[in-house]
């Protein structure tokens, strides 16, 4: 594991990157309990961007160790020191077991379907017991990461589980005020214990497994007596809401955190509170012992953690980087200098080159929002809560004048290009111009109704856009100060604009997601770039003006071609809001600010993807074959709770695993393979967005934006040239897949579309929808041809003969296929007999079979296509080498199948389910 010993280097800005960046400056915020190795040499914590592993002695970072896709909620030593547990938290809810000397990955535990909030190692090690917030407790096996049992009785979120030092007991305690004991070898319920009158936020046993501790949400903490049947005894004392207990190895200090701060030491003997630390200044969320009793570590909601002299309650050491949100980013003219604001009140201002933290600039009284660097460096300008300007020299990091005037917090700041005119745009609806010499108020513009979020000069200075909560973008004389015009139409909150470098395009980014062009001389929208679904907070363009990024409401800096409109790139790596981007001036770097935390400096010119090698772990929803029928990929869904969102990509001649597609924060809906195999298509992971990935490397090429509503279906068409994608806003988008270009949106269904259809020739499209409709369009003039109805519900799969002539589509909610003449829109035949739902329909490629299953009963039906007979079941219990007789097991059915499809000699028929498993069959046997 690595740890750098050279001052100059990037230290923990380089470690686990996100792909594409160059430095990561800031920890992110806390996320988790604190916790010691069993040698008290070393501290884990979770956090925004990972766990961060600190020399418990000088306070140096060791390693981070990165994997989770949201904020680490919980971690755990086990008791040997030699594994790390960590938990997730938002739409993760995984548990990691790490290595803990190398840092490397071991393995990945998935049963809960909501945040981890506690582990636990029992005392030999063996088993690892997590709570969640879906109200379940998980006994693991941590040698073969299986799942030994789940216990389950609580009626609220897990925020405490413990282990009895002898092993023979689980404590846990609970949201609903309940602690709960459970005996570890059987999992069997043994005692409720009640009395708080608030969610039991920590539990922990004694040195000698008679007395339990509990904290909780109604001020109090509690000793039980575990031998004495469940007696308590009341530690009186703390003010507000507790939220962690620990007991000292020998057991004569129970420590306990909590609100407002605050952390008791108590005598456990007599009940009397013998100290009370200060120096946090939020809610103290963990508080733990080192082995040897010497050291109290706590983590706090202030970002920091700290470590006492247990005995003395002296502090001793803290750790911190930002204790707030960065809310504003800028990098100086010469690229040596980046600087940040920041909620916790201050601005920090950071070597780029090394990566190393320069100056903390405090002054401001309340949050600060917004920093802007002048065009000669030597002078910084910061705009805050406290409704004020600071205008700070760089090199000292001494505040050169205060800017009054505002009667609301400042929300952003400008330099004009010469360096001698500052805008603030405030909260107070007004801009301000100031002399940057002097300090001196020059004007005060006033048009807009609402808020000013973001003010940007002209490359020339001559003009000053302003964007406002009003809706609207406004353009200035700066010299003047007259207004010289709102730009037309209306979008959602303006929160960004920026000017090209040439002054003759202004953007700006809105709440809606919409990014607008306009030209700055006539005032004419001139491009909007689509498919953004998020709020977009900044704005900025490189210093050729080729290319556009914009920081995202959920985390994502977005990269676009500011020409052509088209989406390039999404940077992944911030867990929040991103509030602030910048390019430096020579357009190599660019650097991004967000709420987690931290600030992220990136290559501008990177697209790498990083991809791992797993397995299905959750349902899998969508199938489908290559056209040279050697690759099966298959799409993960979810099911009682879990989640894997992956593709998989399997050999159909053997059934070996070759590849997994990751990076999609939420479960895959559809996939398709296009001609040759080279290409996959799926949806984003119901982002509204559709992505294309290279078979052969796993990485993602290309992300579609133009939907508003999640992708429900993507097909290739026959020659692979088109791309055509159905969502739940009612349209389907048909795409360039060379080059990702939109090519035509078709309207017309009034429900969502569940599934598009190319016809062998390419000349036609069916679409399946919502609302109980089959549609036929021509592909190349994008026309509606008909119309096909009958079905009682949706419709939610759609599938031509291989001649053409014939279209299959199930209805979702009567059960029943149906078979069309494709050319004339005639009904043929119903065909009746699934004992419940059908999900998916597919031909045989001789046209004379076709298949569809039952939602609940694990059948995959065959059908003469012509007579409209049941030839076979294929069941999912019941086998047979000549009644649907198997080829081949991935992994094994055992619930319902969700979607089948035939290989393209029609010998293979492949099916998934969900219970996460893909199965292959013999069709020449039937």
């Amino acid at each position: 594991m690595k740890k750098t010993k050279d001052k100059s280097a990037w230290k923990h800005t380089q470690w686990h990157l996100p792909v594409g960046a160059k430095a990561r400056l800031g920890k992110g915020w806390l996320s988790s309990n604190v916790a010691w190795s069993p040698d008290s040499k070393r501290i884990a914590i979770g956090s925004s961007v990972g766990v961060w592993l600190y020399d418990a002695h000088s306070g140096d970072e060791i390693a981070l160790l990165t994997g989770h896709t949201g904020p680490v909620s919980s971690v755990a030593f086990s008791p040997d020191g030699r594994m790390l547990a960590s938990g997730g938290s938002w739409w993760d809810g995984s548990i990691r077991l790490w290595n803990a000397t190398t840092g490397t990955h071991e393995k990945t535990l998935s049963a809960h379907s909501g945040w981890v909030l506690s582990l636990t190692f029992s005392p030999d090690g063996q088993t690892l017991a997590s709570g969640s917030e879906d109200e379940s407790i998980c006994l693991w096996n941590v040698r073969t990461g299986h799942r030994n049992r789940k216990l389950t009785g609580h009626t609220g979120g897990i925020r405490g589980v413990a282990f009895s030092p002898d092993g023979s007991t689980l404590a846990s305690g609970s949201e609903d005020e309940t602690i709960r004991l459970w005996d570890v070898v059987s999992g069997s319920h043994k005692r409720k214990l009640t009395g708080h009158t608030g969610g039991v936020r920590s539990v922990a046993f004694s040195p000698d497994s008679t007395v339990l501790a509990s904290g909780g949400w109604d001020n109090n903490i509690y000793l039980w007596d575990i031998k004495a049947g469940g007696d308590k005894r009341e530690l009186a004392g703390h003010t507000g809401r507790v939220s962690s207990v620990a007991f000292s190895p020998d057991g004569n200090i129970l420590a306990s955190g909590g609100e407002f701060g605050i952390i008791h030491l108590w005598n456990t003997a007599s009940g009397a509170k013998e100290r009370t630390l200060t120096g946090h200044t939020k809610w103290v969320s963990s508080v733990a012992f080192s082995r040897d009793g010497s050291t109290l570590a706590s983590r706090s909601d202030d970002n920091i953690i700290r470590l006492w002299n247990s005995l003395m309650g002296e502090h001793k050491r803290r750790f911190t980087g930002h204790t707030g949100g960065v809310k504003g980013v800028a990098i100086s003219a010469d690229g040596k200098m980046i600087a940040s604001a920041s909620d916790d009140n201050t601005v920090r201002v950071w070597n780029a080159e090394t990566g190393e933290h320069e100056h903390t600039l405090t002054g401001h009284t309340e949050e600060v929002t917004s920093v802007a660097f002048s065009p000669s460096g030597d002078t910084l300008a910061s705009g805050g809560n406290d409704n004020t300007v600071l205008l700070w020299d760089t090199a000292t990091g001494v505040c050169r004048h205060t800017l009054t005037g505002h009667w609301n917090p400042v929300l952003s700041v400008a330099f004009s290009p010469d360096g001698m005119t500052l805008a603030s745009g405030s909260n107070d609806t007004t801009v301000r111009l100031w002399d940057v010499m002097t300090g001196n108020h020059k004007q005060t513009l006033t048009a807009h109704a609402r808020a000013v979020c973001d003010v940007a000069f002209s490359p020339d200075g001559l003009m000053l856009a302003t964007g406002s909560d009003d809706n609207t973008v406004r353009l200035w004389d700066s010299a003047t100060g007259r207004h010289k015009g709102k730009l037309p139409g209306e979008t959602p909150a303006i929160r960004s604009v920026a000017f090209t470098p040439d002054g003759k395009t202004l953007a700006s980014g809105s709440e809606s997601g919409a990014i607008h062009l306009w030209d700055v001389v006539t005032g004419d929208l001139t491009l909007t770039l689509t498919g953004h679904t998020e709020s977009v907070w900044s704005i900025a363009f490189s210093s050729d003006g080729m290319t556009l990024v914009n920081g995202s409401e959920f985390g994502a800096v977005h990269v676009w071609n500011a020409v052509t409109g088209t989406h390039e790139r999404t940077l992944t790596g911030h867990m929040e809001r991103v509030s602030a981007v910048a390019f430096s001036s020579d357009g190599s770097s660019l650097v991004s600010g967000s709420d987690d935390h931290t600030v992220c400096l990136w290559e501008a010119n990177t697209d790498a993807n990083d991809r791992a090698i797993t397995g299905h772990t959750a349902a899998v929803t969508s199938v489908g074959f290559s056209p040279d029928g050697e690759t099966v990929a298959s799409g993960s869904g979810n099911a009682y709770g879990n989640e894997d969102n992956t593709i998989q990509v399997w050999n159909a001649a053997d059934g070996t695993h070759e590849r997994t597609l990751t990076g999609l924060p939420d479960r895959v809906t559809t996939v398709g393979v296009s001609p040759g195999g080279r290409m996959l298509a799926s949806d984003g992971s119901w982002d509204n967005n559709v992505c294309l990935w290279d078979v052969a490397t796993g990485a993602l090429m290309q992300t579609l934006f133009g939907h508003t509503k999640r992708i429900r279906s993507v097909v290739f068409s026959s020659d692979g040239a088109t791309l055509a994608s159905g969502s739940d806003d009612n349209t389907i988008c048909l795409w360039d897949a060379v080059s990702g270009d939109h090519k035509r949106t078709l309207i017309g269904h009034k429900g969502g579309v569940n599934s598009v259809t190319f016809s062998p020739d390419g000349t036609m499209l069916a679409s399946g929808s919502d609302d109980g409709t089959i549609r036929l369009w021509d592909v190349v003039a994008g026309a509606h041809r008909r119309t096909l109805a009958g079905h009682e519900g949706g419709v939610r799969s759609l599938v031509f003969s291989p001649d053409g002539g014939m279209l299959a589509s199930e209805g979702n909610a009567d059960g029943t296929i149906r078979l069309w003449d494709s050319i004339t829109g005639v009904h043929k035949r119903r065909i009746k007999g699934n004992t419940h739902r059908v999900r998916s329909v597919g031909f045989n490629p001789d046209g004379g079979m076709i298949t569809g299953h039952g939602d609940t009963d694990g059948c995959i039906y065959l059908w003469h296509a012509v007579r409209g007979e049941r030839n076979r079941g294929l069941a999912n219990v019941v086998w047979s080498s000549i009644i649907g007789g198997r080829k081949r097991t991935l992994t094994g059915h055992t619930g319902a199948v969700l979607n089948v499809a035939f290989s393209p000699n029609g010998g293979t028929i492949a099916s998934v389910g969900e219970d996460g498993t893909v199965l292959l069959w013999y069709t020449d046997m039937v």
